[in-house]
């Protein structure tokens, strides 16, 4: 019997996200907090007249609310299949840390247009902030570091 491949086309099984509790988890999730931010960062002019639009266009924002939705709940099934697994333990439901998370990244997104140098320091807090969200981050110091 043959391994069955992940799909990327919509049809036929879906690769799995990799798992938290492997070593390399916590290097994965900062590559994916950082081609976000960097991809947000590069399409701000863009999504920001997408954003103005759908004040005045009613299938414009149904476009924005898909493109800002799809990738929540998307984020949201994965934490709660986490969960599931024992592999995460949540600080709130996961929709409401999908929701924080993709909030963060779009903040410091747009913190990092402004200020390119402060890309590195932003998806490195961002990513540090997210795994504490999953309960999956390293335990804080017992006193406040000086």
């Amino acid at each position: 019997m043959s391994p069955k491949r992940a799909s990327t086309s919509g049809e036929g099984p879906t690769k799995r996200s990799p798992d938290p509790d492997t070593p390399g988890e916590p290097r994965v999730l900062q590559a994916s907090v950082g081609a976000f931010i960097a991809a947000y960062a590069r399409h701000l002019p863009l999504l920001g007249l997408l954003e103005q639009q759908t004040r005045s266009d009613p299938h414009v924002r149904e476009l924005w609310k898909e493109i800002r939705e799809r990738p929540v709940h998307r984020h949201a099934r994965y934490i709660r299949r986490l969960a599931a697994e024992g592999r995460a333990a949540p600080v709130a439901e996961p929709l409401a840390v999908a929701r924080v998370v993709g909030g963060m990244c779009v903040e410091f997104a747009r913190l990092t247009a402004a200020a390119p140098g402060t890309s590195e320091a932003a998806v490195r807090d961002v990513t540090a902030m997210y795994l504490h969200l999953l309960g999956a981050g390293p335990r804080p110091p017992r006193e406040p570091r000086s």
